[in-house]
């Protein structure tokens, strides 16, 4: 795990601007920092990278690593590198390190852009050739690790971060305010709909995607990645037992490091499987860490001391009322240069600081599984819109009634006919994802009216939803917050659920078994007896890895309001402060507010910071 960053064009980058850019990436990479430069003809190109240790400790494994004519910088982890050295010893390729940059560099020689089919892990790298003067870059499947470009069709900077690219070009771009607008107004589902950031011409290599560039041009860009797809099991038992085997090869290979691996642990199933996979079947003590929030909404302690007590794992609770809100927000914007998707993320960022802080430097989330195996309320009623007979559907519908709809509060998923049929989807798919945009419109003075779209994969309502979470609306926000809350801390952090094979044989259960018996995660949970504890896998209730803003801030004190209100960042061109100051009035804040006072906030330091 690392930190990458160059240029590809005419000029000569001022070696001011190349060291400044290397300290800006120790976060990323405290290990070791390093460049290559090279100049031929009218074309200039420097390679940056900083180290964060984690296969290899030896110096030998540092980057830029060159072989012949060909040079890499690498942000990432190859969990299946030690496959892939025996493939190339068979070819009598004689390895220098251990490493798995080595390895990728090697498969690139011998395979070119079809390297990365044979990688199960997460990367963003880019390779020149000497040469050739062309650079090959790719981003993982799921873009678990970023890659942020500036292209002006002369020059092609290119970072982990958007500063390092600003530090490299010696200026800001301007922010990004229509996106500023759509985020206050819609929330962080439409952040990665389109390939645009928060500022300006600033964009993002997709995931999934790999990328030509040949004499300072993007020559081609093209996706690298198109899942797999299986014939339909039939068998309920033989897919419960292959579930549970993809699951523990992934989680194995991602075990593999030398420094000390940490977990998050919440009070769901998803994280609190992965911890006792790996002390129950891997032998691992693991150490993890939670959140404890004092709102019961949120307080997730019951469950996670189940998982403690069932696993004897080593856990530390982190407790929110101890936290400095503003300077602790503060920071994460600056680092992050954006705002805060959602109050989760400021929330994973404690979890990275106390990780860090006790030595670690990997940790391990449960990041995917509510896309592949189902995980959300809304999915139940996707499930209902789509099940072929009147028996299964009344069976299934007198479930979630006994079940769910007790728990869920937001009026359309209360309806189980609200997906039916293609006109009641298209008018309740935008007003539910697009969560209480409406509600918010009174206190944005910048309506944008673009209407919620959606990437057509499959004719199933519940895949293709759960296919536009995993790629464009909510894995790809957890996956950049979680990239930046990590790297801040030198951490890298890692998602065993977002494994290809695991993925891929999700897509060969049928629809109609992924919820069964008022369950979500029927299959994930099935394959987990006897292993995860029985209190959380049969608890249907989510809450979610969340807080409340009134846990964070006291919204009464004055000071704080004061500052909340405070238009020196020009706050006011988005917001009608006066009906904000209504909201900070009410005694108990819902869901929606809550989420909405925050990314007000945030959009504020953001201003402050960035503009």
């Amino acid at each position: 795990m690392c930190g990458i960053s160059g240029y590809f064009g005419k000029q000569k980058i001022n070696d001011n601007f190349i060291h400044r850019t290397l300290n800006l990436m120790k976060k990323r990479g405290p290990d070791s920092q390093n460049f290559w430069q090279h100049s031929n003809n009218n074309s200039n190109v420097v390679l940056l990278h900083s180290r964060l240790n984690i296969i290899d400790l030896n110096d030998r494994a540092n980057q830029p690593l060159k072989i012949g004519h060909y040079i890499l910088i690498f942000n990432g982890e190859i969990y299946n590198y030690i496959e892939l050295r025996k493939n190339l010893k068979k070819k009598n390729i004689k390895l220098k390190t251990t490493s798995d940059t080595e390895v990728l560099l090697w498969f690139f020689k011998i395979y070119g852009e079809k390297c990365v089919n044979y990688f199960e892990g997460m990367w963003s790298f880019v390779i020149y050739n000497q040469q050739t003067n062309e650079a090959f870059l790719s981003r993982d499947r799921f873009g678990e690790k970023p890659l942020f470009y500036y292209y002006d069709n002369e020059n092609f900077y290119f970072g982990s971060e958007i500063k390092f690219i600003f530090s490299l070009l010696n200026r800001k771009l301007p922010v990004n305010r229509e996106l500023i607008s759509e985020f206050l107004l819609k929330g962080y589902r439409f952040l990665f709909k389109k390939n645009q950031t928060f500022f300006e011409k600033i964009n993002f290599l997709e995931n999934g995607h790999s990328m030509v560039i040949s004499n300072n041009q993007i020559t081609k860009c093209f996706r690298h990645y198109k899942p797999n797809k299986f014939e339909k099991l039939k068998n309920i038992n033989e897919i419960i037992k292959e579930a549970k085997r993809k699951l523990l090869k992934s989680m194995k290979i991602r075990m593999r490091s030398d420094v000390p691996v940490a977990f998050c642990l919440s009070g769901g199933i998803d994280s609190a499987s992965l911890v006792s996979i790996s002390c129950k079947e891997l032998g691992i003590n693991a150490k993890t860490f939670s959140i404890i929030d004092s709102d019961p909404r949120y307080n997730e302690y019951e469950n996670i001391m189940e998982t403690v007590k069932d696993t004897g794992c080593d856990n530390q609770m982190i407790k929110l009322n101890d936290i400095d809100f503003f300077d602790h927000l503060r920071k994460l914007i600056k680092y992050h240069s954006s705002p805060i998707s959602t109050i989760s993320y400021f929330v994973h960022s404690l979890i990275s600081r106390e990780a860090s802080s006790q030595g670690y430097k990997v940790i391990i989330s449960g990041t995917g599984a509510d896309e592949i195996f189902t995980g959300y309320y809304d999915h139940y009623l996707y499930h209902l819109s789509s099940l072929s007979t009147k028996k299964s559907y009344d069976q299934n519908l007198k479930f979630w009634e006994k079940n769910i709809k007790k728990i869920i509060r937001n009026p359309i998923l209360r309806e189980p006919l609200s997906f039916s049929n293609k006109l009641l989807y298209e008018e309740n798919i935008s007003k539910h994802v697009f969560d209480s945009s409406e509600k918010f419109k009174k206190f944005c003075k910048i309506n944008n009216n673009e209407k919620f779209f959606e990437k057509k994969e499959y004719k199933n309502l519940l895949r293709n939803r759960m296919f536009n979470e995993l790629f464009y609306e909510v894995v790809p926000v957890i996956l950049y917050e979680d990239d930046l809350n990590s790297m801040m801390n030198s951490i890298e952090n890692r998602s065993p659920y977002l494994d290809s094979q695991l993925y891929e044989f999700s897509l060969s259960i049928p629809a109609e078994n992924l919820i069964q018996n008022g369950y979500n995660k029927f299959i994930l949970r099935e394959s987990m007896k006897g292993i995860l504890n029985e209190k959380v896998r049969t608890d249907i209730q989510k809450k979610g890895f969340n807080a409340s803003i009134q846990t964070l801030i006291n919204l009464k004190d004055n000071s704080i309001r004061d500052q909340i209100l405070d238009d020196s960042s020009g706050i006011s061109e988005f917001v009608n402060l006066n009906e904000i100051s209504k909201i900070l009035n009410v005694e108990k804040i819902d869901n929606s507010f809550n989420k909405f006072i925050f990314n007000f906030i945030n959009c504020k330091i953001f201003l402050d910071e960035w503009t």
